[in-house]
Formats: C-alpha cells, sequence, structure tokens
C-alpha cells in the first residue's frame, strides 16, 4: 500500500514490521493519527486509513521520534532540506475549518460586544467603565472558557462585582 509515496507493505524483498519516523514536529505526528475532530482530520483519517490496513497483517508498530533539525542530524537534516524545498500544499476550503469557524465566532462575538457596549442603555448607568495603562477603555474579551473580562485576572466573582 502506498501513502503519500512511502511503501508501507514492502522496501525492496524485504517485509516492513516497524516504521520509525523521525521529526521535529511531535505534536504535529500526534495529530497526524488523531482521528478525533479538528482541523486536519481529513489527513488525519487518511493516514489512519492507512495505518489500520497496514496493522491488519501481522505484529507491526510505529514509531515516533524527536529530532530537532536544529541538530542537523543525518538523513533527517536531507529530509528536512528535501520537505522545506517543496512547494506548499494548499488545502481545500481552508475558510471553512474547525478552527477557522471557531475564530470567526470567537470575532463575530467580540464585535458585536463592542458596539453594544457602546450604548449605554445596554450597559447601564452604574458600569463601571475601566480604562487601561494607554488611557482607552477596557473592552469585554472571550478566550478559551475564562472571565469576559479580562483585566480581573480571570475572576468571575470579581468580574460580577465589578460590573
Amino acid at each position: 500500500m502506498e501513502y503519500s509515496g512511502i511503501q508501507l507493505e514492502q522496501v525492496g524483498d524485504t517485509k516492513v514490521l516497524n516504521i520509525t519516523l523521525f521529526t521535529d514536529s511531535i505534536a504535529s505526528a500526534r495529530r497526524a493519527v488523531n482521528p478525533s475532530v479538528h482541523s486536519g482530520q481529513g489527513h488525519s483519517l487518511a493516514v489512519c486509513r492507512a495505518l489500520e490496513q497496514w496493522f491488519a497483517n501481522g505484529s507491526r508498530s510505529v514509531t515516533f521520534v524527536m529530532v530537532h533539525s536544529r541538530f542537523e542530524w543525518g538523513l533527517h537534516h536531507e529530509a528536512h532540506k528535501f520537505v522545506c524545498g517543496l512547494p506548499p500544499v494548499g488545502h481545500r476550503r481552508m475558510a471553512t475549518s474547525l478552527d477557522s469557524l471557531r475564530k470567526k465566532a470567537t470575532a463575530t462575538c467580540l464585535d458585536s460586544w463592542s458596539i453594544i457596549f457602546q450604548n449605554e442603555k445596554y450597559r447601564g448607568h452604574n458600569f463601571l467603565l475601566l480604562q487601561n495603562l494607554d488611557g482607552g477603555i477596557v473592552q469585554p474579551t472571550y478566550a478559551k472558557g475564562r472571565s469576559w473580562l479580562g483585566e480581573v485576572g480571570g475572576h468571575l466573582s470579581v468580574a460580577t462585582c465589578m460590573c
């Protein structure tokens, strides 16, 4: 079976029982074999499908080894230079990837909050308008489930008292 130019079944006349992948990005290697929902899920599913068929034929294994490219280690360095010289791979429909949709939803939310908080009727007359160190009004924010008012250090009770 061939996947991205790599022969998984045989190399020459010898059956392959172990694939050792030397990489300078172990996070990318983990993501490549992670079929859960994420932006590169289509690629990950293709990798998992190829590996599933390969694993079905006996006691085989895949080993990931972290090697920093700055070490310029032999064959790994040659492969690194070769890959860096390739043209970038275009991704289909990047605007609809999971990460881009999350980013767009967050940006839309922040824009709405910024517009709404300009209206005194919405925020109320007793709302404490905070200023940042530059003298500008602190705007509500949202990031990874933390408090919408970042200046309170993530303490929901402090944000509630300030509002």
